[in-house]
């Protein structure tokens, strides 16, 4: 569990720095507080903090409930548990009456079926990188440019029901990106292929895979912060303003970047 600035993440211990090994389950998450109630006096960043502290406890409780309860793992699975999980740490907010609003993105790895289920809510997401180039990327949920769907605790917020809910199989090789939208405003879904190969390249063999999924994370940081400030730079979101305005937009746009990366590995036997 961390944050900086409005941004929050989670990692539940099923992933082992970074790796995610074949019959193992894991839940990783990303949000993204909306700055702008810092305006009205209220901390932007305390309901994505809330909600990602929430989310991994509901996670270890549930594991731990069907484990305690000699329950088969295959008791909750895929969309049941990780829309379980969403729904208690929304829930949570409500409950200890936290103010403000944040996107969402939850991911449940399981390594026994190699299939990846996420809960996406808003302009947080993620990204699936296979042999250098990037197979399958979230959709980002706007009500108009700009204005991302959020759970909050105002009436217009979306609720945990609004997340758009996918399964995607995944192979032992593949890289998990995780990011809010101060990763995809700056970066193509190219540029961060491409970075993660070159250093999945250069490390293969050489380092963990913890260690380069850790590596990972900070050179797409580290892109993206630069890709903020460059004002001459063609960004997604420059594109996208372009687009929306009608007028030619340059440069990136400035926020908090928050990266998650996990690498899938496979068992002795080469199962995923």
């Amino acid at each position: 569990l961390g944050w900086g600035g409005e941004d929050a993440y989670f990692i539940t211990a099923g992933a082992s720095g970074g790796t995610v090994a074949a019959g193992r389950e894991c839940m990783m998450g990303v949000a993204d507080g909306v700055g702008s109630w810092e305006m009205s006096g209220i901390d932007a960043g305390k309901y994505s903090r809330s909600l990602m502290e929430a989310a991994l406890e509901s996670f270890t409780r549930l594991d731990a409930h069907e484990r305690g309860a000699d329950a088969h793992v295959d008791a909750i699975r895929g969309r049941q548990r990780l829309e379980t999980v969403v729904q208690r740490a929304w829930e949570r907010t409500v409950e200890a009456q936290i103010q403000g609003s944040s996107t969402l993105c939850v991911v449940h790895l399981d390594g026994a079926r190699a299939m990846l289920t996420s809960a996406n809510l808003g302009d947080s997401g993620f990204i699936i990188v296979r042999q250098a180039a990037p197979i399958f990327r979230s959709a980002q949920q706007e009500h108009n440019f700009g204005c991302p769907y959020q759970l909050g605790h105002h009436d217009a917020a979306s609720r945990p029901g609004d997340a758009q809910i996918t399964k995607v199989p995944v192979e032992p090789g593949d890289v998990l990106v995780m990011g809010t939208d101060g990763l995809w405003d700056n970066l193509a879904d190219c540029e961060i292929a491409d970075a993660a190969t070159t250093i999945m390249d250069a490390g293969k063999g050489v380092r963990p895979n913890k260690t380069i999924a850790r590596d990972i994370a900070i050179k797409l940081v580290e892109t993206a912060i630069a890709a903020a400030v460059d004002t001459k730079r063609d960004t997604p979101f420059a594109r996208a303003a372009t687009e929306e305005f009608g007028l030619s937009y340059r440069g990136g746009k400035e926020d908090d970047i928050t990266v998650v990366v996990a690498i899938l590995e496979a068992d002795e036997s080469g199962h995923s």
